[in-house]
C-alpha cells in the first residue's frame, strides 16, 4: 500500500525520486522508494552513524546518532530560524549545491554525507511523518532540477504526511497486502485529497470518489471542461478560465491554484487547491493533465478570519487616530475662547456692559464644550455596548419605527418608502443599534431630498450563507465623493448647509455597524442620490 502512495506521488509530480523512510528498531531505512539509483540505496538506506566506536556515535539515552539531513529532521533537532526549515520541522531547498561549500563544523547536520547533492539532485525535501506527536519516518522528494518546490507544495505534502502517519499505525495491524487500493483512498479521504485525469483531446475528465465528494457531484455527472468551470465560484470563473487557457495550456505551466467552488449537491461554498501536470504524447503534443485537488476550506477560512481581524484592527487604529484628532481639534476652539475671555475679565478697567458680554461669551463657549462632551460620551457609550442583548430583529418593524418617529417630516415631504425584505426579512442582532441605523439613514434621506422631485427611499435585503446585506437607496441631493471621499463618515462632517444638523449621523451609523461586527460603504453622486450598503454577519 505504501508503494502505491510513493508511485502515485512520483507519477503525479514528475519528481526524479520519491521515497519513504519508516522506523525499524534504531534505524530508519527506506520502506518504499521510486527513482533512487541502486548504489545510492546501498550507501544511504541506513542513516545511523557509521563510526566503529559506539560511544562516538551514541546520542543521549544510548541511542545512535542519525546522520545527514534525514537524521536531522527525524531527530527534531532543527532550527526554525533557518530559511530551509518550516514550522512543522521539514527541510527543503530549491538549490542544494551551496551546501557543499559549508564547513562541517558549521553544518547543523550530524556527519553530512551530501550524497543527494553529489548524485545531482538540485532540489530535495525531507518531510517528517508523525504519529501521536512522534516522528516515525520521513517522506523524501528529490528532483534533478532546481526550483522544483513552492511553499504551497511543501505545505501540501506536510498535510499529506500527517494523514499518512495517522493512517500507518492503524494499517500495520488492521490491513493486509490486499488493502492497497483501499488504503490509498483512505489516505486521500483523511487529507481531503481527490485525484483526476483530464483528457484534453476528448474534453473529458475522470475523478476519484474523494474528488466527487469534494465537488458534491451527483451520479452520472457529465465531466467536461465546461462543467468543471460551472463548479468554480462565479466570482472566480472568468479569471480561472483565463488562467487555465493561458498559463496552463498556452504556456505549458503546471496547474497550481487556490480557488473557490460551489458544490453541486448542496450549494455549499468550499475552498480547494488544485495541482496538475501536463502529459505529452510521443509527438510532443499536450494531451492530458493529471493531478490532485485538496479541500482546504478550514485552513482558508482561518486565514480569511485572521486577515479580517487584522484589517479591523487597522481600521480601528485609524478610527481612533481620527477620533483623537477630532477631539483635540474641536475642543481647542472653545477652550481657547474661554482662556481669552478669562484673561479679559481679569482686567479692572472693564465696565459692566463689557463684563456682561464676556460672561455671555464664556457661557456660549461652555455650552459648546458641554455639547461636545455629551456627544463624545454618547459615542464611547455606543462602543462599550458591543456585547449588548441580541434578538431576532425584523427589518420591516425597524422601517415602521423610523417612519413613526419621522411622521411629520414624511408627510410634509411626501416621501415614499419602498421595502423589499422577502428574501431576508430578519437578522439576529442588537435591536437598539439597528433601530438607530435605520432611523439615521431614513431621516438623512428625507432631510437631504431634492426639492424638485418626489423623494423615494428604497430599502432591500439579501443574504448568503455567511452574511446579510442591507441596501438603502434614495434619489436625493447626493454628495460629491471626489471632494469628500475621506470624510463621509467623519465626526462633525456636514455636506449640506440648508438644514440643521451636527454632522454626527453618519459617524454614529458607521460606529454602530462596526460595533455589531459589520461594515458600511457608500456610493453617491450630486443630484443623483445616495446608496448605502451595510454588511452584517450571520450569527
Amino acid at each position: 500500500m505504501i508503494e502505491s502512495v510513493i508511485r502515485l506521488i512520483k507519477e503525479e509530480t514528475g519528481y526524479s525520486a520519491v521515497g519513504m523512510r519508516l522506523q525499524d528498531g534504531e534505524d530508519f531505512p527506506y520502506f518504499a522508494q521510486k527513482g533512487f539509483p541502486k548504489d545510492f540505496l546501498v550507501t544511504e538506506n541506513s542513516i545511523t552513524s557509521k563510526s566503529r566506536n559506539w560511544k562516538d556515535c551514541s546520542a543521549e539515552h544510548n541511542k545512535p546518532n542519525l546522520e545527514c539531513t534525514c537524521g536531522m529532521v527525524i531527530s527534531g533537532e532543527v532550527s526554525h530560524e533557518s530559511p530551509f526549515i518550516t514550522e512543522s520541522g521539514s527541510f527543503w531547498t530549491n538549490n542544494s549545491y551551496p551546501f557543499l561549500e559549508i564547513p562541517e563544523y558549521q553544518d547543523p547536520r550530524i556527519h553530512p554525507r551530501n550524497t543527494c547533492i553529489l548524485k545531482g539532485f538540485g532540489s530535495f525535501a525531507i518531510i517528517p511523518i508523525r504519529s501521536h506527536g512522534k516522528i516515525i519516518g520521513t517522506l523524501q522528494l528529490n528532483d534533478k532540477k532546481v526550483n522544483s518546490f513552492t511553499e504551497d507544495i511543501i505545505h501540501f505534502f506536510e498535510d499529506l504526511s500527517l494523514a499518512i502517519g495517522s493512517t500507518l499505525m492503524r494499517k500495520q495491524t488492521e490491513e493486509s497486502l490486499a488493502a492497497n487500493e483501499r488504503f490509498l483512498k483512505e489516505v486521500q479521504g483523511i487529507a481531503h485529497i481527490g485525484s483526476y485525469s483530464f483528457d484534453l483531446v476528448e474534453d473529458k475528465w475522470v475523478s476519484s470518489d474523494i474528488l466527487d465528494s469534494i465537488f458534491g457531484l451527483p451520479p452520472k455527472f457529465e465531466k467536461t471542461y465546461a462543467t468543471w468551470l460551472s463548479i468554480v465560484h462565479p466570482d472566480s470563473r472568468t479569471a480561472m478560465d483565463e488562467y487555465f487557457q493561458t498559463d496552463v495550456l498556452k504556456n505549458h505551466g503546471g496547474f497550481n491554484r487556490e480557488y473557490k467552488i460551489i458544490r453541486k449537491d448542496d450549494g455549499q461554498y468550499r475552498w480547494v487547491i488544485g495541482f496538475g501536470n501536463l502529459k505529452k504524447d510521443s509527438s510532443g503534443k499536450v494531451t492530458k493533465m493529471v493531478g490532485t485537488i485538496m479541500d482546504i476550506t478550514e485552513r482558508k477560512e482561518a486565514e480569511l478570519q485572521r486577515d479580517a481581524v487584522i484589517q479591523k484592527l487597522r481600521e480601528r487604529n485609524v478610527d481612533l487616530e481620527q477620533f483623537s484628532y477630532i477631539v483635540s481639534h474641536n475642543l481647542r476652539s472653545p477652550i481657547a475662547n474661554l482662556l481669552g475671555l478669562v484673561e479679559l475679565i481679569s482686567q479692572p478697567e472693564l465696565g459692566k456692559t463689557e463684563n456682561e458680554e464676556i460672561v455671555a461669551g464664556m457661557a456660549k463657549s461652555v455650552g459648546k464644550l458641554d455639547k461636545m462632551v455629551k456627544d463624545l460620551s454618547h459615542i464611547l457609550q455606543v462602543r462599550a455596548q458591543a456585547d449588548g442583548k441580541k434578538e431576532v430583529v425584523y427589518f420591516q418593524e425597524m422601517v415602521e419605527n423610523a417612519k413613526s418617529t419621522s411622521e411629520e417630516l414624511l408627510a410634509e415631504s411626501k416621501t415614499q418608502v419602498l421595502t423589499y425584505f422577502s428574501s431576508c426579512p430578519s437578522i439576529f442582532a442588537a435591536k437598539g443599534f439597528l433601530e438607530s441605523i435605520f432611523y439615521n439613514l431614513i431621516s438623512n434621506s428625507i432631510k437631504y431630498r431634492r426639492p424638485d422631485i418626489t423623494p423615494v427611499i428604497v430599502i432591500s435585503s439579501r443574504k448568503d450563507e455567511r452574511q446579510v446585506e442591507l441596501i438603502f437607496k434614495d434619489n436625493g441631493l447626493g454628495i460629491d465623493l471626489k471632494a469628500h471621499s475621506g470624510n463621509v463618515f467623519g465626526l462633525y462632517k456636514r455636506f449640506h448647509r440648508h438644514t440643521e444638523g451636527k454632522g454626527m449621523g453618519l459617524y454614529m451609523v458607521k460606529t454602530q455597524v462596526e460595533v455589531i461586527g459589520g461594515s458600511i460603504s457608500m456610493n453617491s453622486e450630486v443630484n443623483n442620490g445616495t446608496t448605502f450598503k451595510i454588511t452584517l454577519p450571520l450569527l
